[in-house]
């Protein structure tokens, strides 16, 4: 998220790396800053009208997620239909939206 109280003090807005996608979604509708996050997360904002997009042609962010576990411990069925999930995510993406926030 990029702070919008350090432009308004005369200086430059810095980038602050985080990952609390839900609070920074939150601080946007608070207009605390602007953030970079997955269209899932803001699409239902979006559509409310809480929040604006700016695509930027030419400008991609790409995200790479590993599942781990211990090697030492046994995989439920429930665990395995997780991970099963997760490998077959692209196909079953579309059927997936995250709520919103607000």
């Amino acid at each position: 998220m990029w702070s919008s109280s350090t432009g308004s003090a005369g200086g430059c807005a810095s980038p602050r790396p985080g990952s609390a996608s839900p609070a920074l979604v939150n601080a946007v509708i608070s207009g605390l800053g602007i953030a970079v996050l997955p269209y899932r997360m803001v699409s239902a904002p979006l559509e409310r009208g809480l929040v604006s997009a700016v695509t930027v042609e030419g400008l991609e962010f790409h995200r790479k997620f590993r599942i781990v576990y211990h090697r030492d411990k046994f995989l439920t069925a429930q665990a395995r239909d997780f991970i099963a999930l997760c490998r077959n995510f692209e196909e079953t993406a579309s059927q997936h939206q995250y709520p919103g926030l607000c």
